[in-house]
């Protein structure tokens, strides 16, 4: 699936179109339709991205799996749980953490599980030379 397959989706999901997208962002007529072809800027992908509610990663496609988004939800929470409960963790104060950093917290672990997720399958893909 294609950058522009993905945005697709989302406006789909969100009920609107690629132009009314493309209005919102201020982008010129025709602007993600070319990024089939073309790459875009880093700038306006992080526009589309923050606008339709994902990651720039879930956007150029991530290389993860179904099944290794669930394992990653399924880590995370574990992972969040402890930190708040645990007496022995480095978060636990006595009161639970405030929800903004712990969403930033949940943030930055789930970028961690997916990088390392990432890293782990290309280390065990066979890579294909061209002669």
């Amino acid at each position: 699936m294609t950058i522009t397959d993905r945005i697709k989706e989302l406006c789909d999901h969100k009920g609107i179109t690629i132009a009314a997208l493309e209005r919102a962002l201020d982008f010129g007529n025709g602007t993600i339709r070319r990024w089939s072809t073309t790459s875009p800027s880093v700038d306006k992908l992080k526009m589309v991205a923050d606008y339709l509610g994902v990651n720039i990663d879930y956007l150029i496609g991530d290389g993860l799996n179904k099944k290794d988004h669930k394992d990653i939800a399924k880590d995370l929470e574990n992972i969040m749980f402890d930190l708040e409960t645990n007496e022995d963790s480095p978060l636990f104060y006595g009161d639970s953490i405030d929800e903004t950093d712990k969403a930033l917290l949940k943030n930055a672990l789930q970028n961690a599980l997916e990088v390392v997720k990432i890293r782990n399958k290309e280390k065990y893909t066979p890579t294909k030379y061209k002669q």
